[in-house]
């Protein structure tokens, strides 16, 4: 009989417990990547739209204003510029696009002058 000093023969079955933790762990990770990804693809979509966005607000609010004062000369909302504006029309500014109004759209440039 020969005897072994220190080695013991175990007989072991996979372990099959944390072979899921590590592919559900896996699966976690890229279902996270995936939504980060795409929520960076739609905050950049939004950020290139958010200048028109300001400048369709701005545009609603110079139209009240005229409505209250009778012109069109006065302070525009915050970050926007009015370029000019008189009793009849106007034409505000902003982050390079620009509207002429009164029922302007938001257009890439700056106002005409």
């Amino acid at each position: 009989m020969v005897h072994s000093i220190g080695v013991t023969r175990t007989s072991r079955t996979a372990d099959k417990w944390s072979m899921i933790k590590t592919v559900g762990l896996v699966g976690i990770l890229c279902a996270l990547a995936l939504t980060g990804l795409s929520w960076a693809q739609k905050s950049f979509q939004t950020t290139e739209k958010a200048p028109t966005a300001v400048l369709d607000a701005a545009a609603v609010a110079l139209e009240f204003s005229h409505r209250t004062t009778g012109t069109y000369a006065v302070k525009p909302p915050e970050g926007v510029t009015l370029a000019w504006g008189d009793v009849n029309r106007y034409c505000i500014e902003y982050e390079g696009y620009f509207v002429s109004g009164p029922g302007g759209t938001p257009t890439k440039g700056s106002c005409p002058r």
